[in-house]
């Protein structure tokens, strides 16, 4: 899922400006997603995107202390990850995939 860009927002494009593009993916099943690829360009080409995990912030505050270290005594990932990466405006506009 991508957020942002919001609905109806307006990027204008200029050269050397790049703009923040976010999301957040999840894997399913408990499987760790270990990387997120942006394309906009249908797919004919790909970047890969900066990811950012919560899961160690949330269980140093709530879980117990003996599995702070093992996320999932399965060996499982429950968590959402969330992505970002920068794009330059002008790619970013004259992308099919965004309108």
């Amino acid at each position: 899922a991508i957020r942002p860009p919001e609905q109806k927002e307006i990027i204008h494009p200029a050269p050397g400006k790049k703009y923040t593009v976010r999301g957040y993916a999840y894997g399913g099943g408990g499987r760790k997603v270990i990387r997120c690829e942006v394309s906009i360009d249908q797919g004919v080409t790909w970047m890969a995107a900066q990811i950012q995990r919560f899961e160690r912030e949330w269980y140093k505050k709530n879980a117990k202390e003996k599995c702070m270290d093992n996320f999932d005594s399965r060996g499982k990932h429950w968590c959402w990850i969330h992505w970002s990466i920068q794009l330059e405006t002008e790619l970013l506009c004259n992308s099919s995939e965004i309108r």
